[in-house]
């Protein structure tokens, strides 16, 4: 296998997850996107075939304050001219050793471990794929390095699943599915949040400042299906 890069697209923390602004301030919607970063981060840190982490940002100043100190994470600052998540995604790639393949990987993943990851990468195909639980968003996707020369290009956003898998035909490439809990699971919406198990929700409340002096939360409710994190 080629030198694994992954590239992590990051938004600034006071522009995000506008979508749970009923439930969450804007204080605690940033500690909530700094803490499900860093989390992403530190798991791909974790990897050893993953020898960079590129982490692409409008904000350079707020990815410093929250993501490692470690020397294999490198802040690319997206410029005003490049606009858009496929274009900061492109620059990232651009910004990777030749020959590098890529694994892009949404911010927002709070359950992501190391094993989804290793998952992604060992696929055999040129192009895998990790949609969200809707199976319409991507969350994650390889490409091996041999494949840039296809001309596929990143296809993020509204039903990205589908029109990745359609550039993928284009381009001929080989291409895989691949369904984790830890890929499929984004935070987007209220949602989101209470499909999440509640021991995630718990360490994330406690991250956003969620809970009150004696630790219990403000928004989790007993009569809430609880779930199980496997492992």
């Amino acid at each position: 296998m080629s030198e694994v890069v992954a590239i992590v697209p990051l938004r600034d923390g006071h522009s995000g997850k506008t979508r749970l602004a009923a439930s969450f301030t804007p204080e605690q919607r940033a500690r909530l996107i700094s803490g499900m970063a860093n989390h992403v981060i530190e798991t791909l840190l974790a990897v050893p075939e993953i020898a960079q982490v590129i982490v692409v940002t409008r904000d350079a100043d707020f990815a410093r304050t929250l993501l490692s100190a470690d020397p294999r994470v490198r802040i690319v600052a997206q410029p005003d001219d490049v606009v858009g998540l496929n274009a900061a995604i492109a620059l990232g790639v651009a910004s990777a050793p030749d020959g590098a393949s890529a694994l892009v990987m949404h911010a927002d993943l709070p359950m992501v471990g190391t094993d989804d990851i290793r998952e992604l990468i060992g696929r055999e195909s040129a192009l895998a794929i990790a949609p969200d639980r809707h199976r319409t968003g991507t969350n994650a996707l390889f490409l091996r390095g041999d494949a840039f020369g296809r001309g596929f290009g990143f296809q993020f956003g509204e039903g990205s699943y589908h029109r990745h898998r359609a550039e993928a035909l284009r381009c001929g490439l080989p291409c895989e599915t691949v369904i984790q809990m830890g890929t499929e699971t984004d935070l987007d919406t209220i949602g989101d949040w209470d499909s999440l198990p509640r021991v995630v929700r718990i360490s994330l409340e406690a991250g956003a400042g969620l809970t009150n002096e004696r630790g219990s939360s403000r928004l989790l409710r007993d009569d809430r299906p609880s779930l199980t994190v496997a492992g």
